[in-house]
């Protein structure tokens, strides 16, 4: 299977790229394992933001194929932190106007 690659444009700046793509496959004892994986690249003017993340393993064994999807558990603690942190951020905010009415 070959590297499926997609891009977009947001303004005239900023490009992103998607692009999923195989490492080198390991054969032992009749067994062939593939890793997939995705990598995100947003390209600014001034430099790149890649986030790579693991997406399957292919198993080739006795002539049948299986695809075993990984969980990115990192992944997912990132984004629930990034979560949390904008709950919390507007708990905060809407605290802090109550007390700006309360005292005004």
């Amino acid at each position: 299977m070959h590297p499926v690659s997609r891009w977009g444009m947001i303004g005239n700046a900023v490009r992103i790229h998607l692009e999923t793509e195989s490492a080198a496959p390991i054969s032992v004892g009749g067994v062939t394992v593939t890793p997939w994986s995705q990598a995100l690249i947003l390209s600014f003017p001034f430099g790149q933001l890649v986030w790579n993340r693991p997406t399957e393993v292919v198993v080739e064994r006795n002539g049948r194929t299986e695809h075993i999807r990984v969980v990115d558990v990192s992944c997912i603690f990132t984004l629930g932190l990034y979560a949390f942190v904008a709950a919390l951020s507007v708990a905060i905010a809407i605290g802090g106007a109550r007390r700006a009415r309360k005292a005004a």
